[in-house]
């Protein structure tokens, strides 16, 4: 169903210009074309619904967003990009169709992602940005051959040694 937002003002000195059933008529013939989506009429415009907040990348950040950032890993010690990175989120989400499938896929991925020479060298120098993390589809990387899944002794950002699942 077409939505239209009709402009009191303009309509009111439209008709009264016109006898009682010429006013009928008019109003009735202009909605009619408006159905068809031939607007003609100067006091009726189609309404464009706007996209959510979140759907358009720019509301309130999902819960499984936020486990994501908080898991992604700061780049020179520093988190930067994060509604960049709710944009591309949100993308993304549409394309895998299930946001929990994606917070999986990502998540899991980041265990073994962290671990690599590439993302701790230059203290995460070349740690990419979470967006581009995203929308590269990163989380989709294969593990390198001499990282096994298991457990790994790594040493944490406050130069304690801990074990960690990969």
């Amino acid at each position: 169903m077409a939505k239209f937002i009709i402009d009191t003002d303009v309509l009111a000195r439209e008709v009264n210009k016109l006898s009682q059933q010429d006013r009928v008529e008019k109003i009735i013939k202009a909605l009619r074309a408006a159905h068809r989506k031939e607007v003609t009429a100067p006091w009726l415009t189609p309404y464009k619904e706007k996209k959510s907040a979140v759907a358009a990348g720019t509301g309130p950040y999902s819960e499984l967003f936020e486990l994501f950032w908080e898991a992604y890993p700061a780049r020179n010690g520093v988190k930067a990009g994060k509604r960049a990175a709710f944009k591309a989120w949100v993308k993304t989400v549409k394309s895998v169709d299930d946001e929990k499938l994606l917070s999986s896929l990502c998540l899991t991925a980041l265990k073994w992602q962290v671990l690599t020479d590439d993302w701790r060298k230059d203290k995460g120098t070349f740690i990419p940005m979470a967006s581009t993390y995203l929308n590269g589809e990163r989380f989709l990387d294969e593990r390198p051959k001499g990282l096994a899944a298991g457990k790994k002794m790594i040493t944490n950002s406050e130069g304690k040694r801990v074990e960690v699942d990969i």
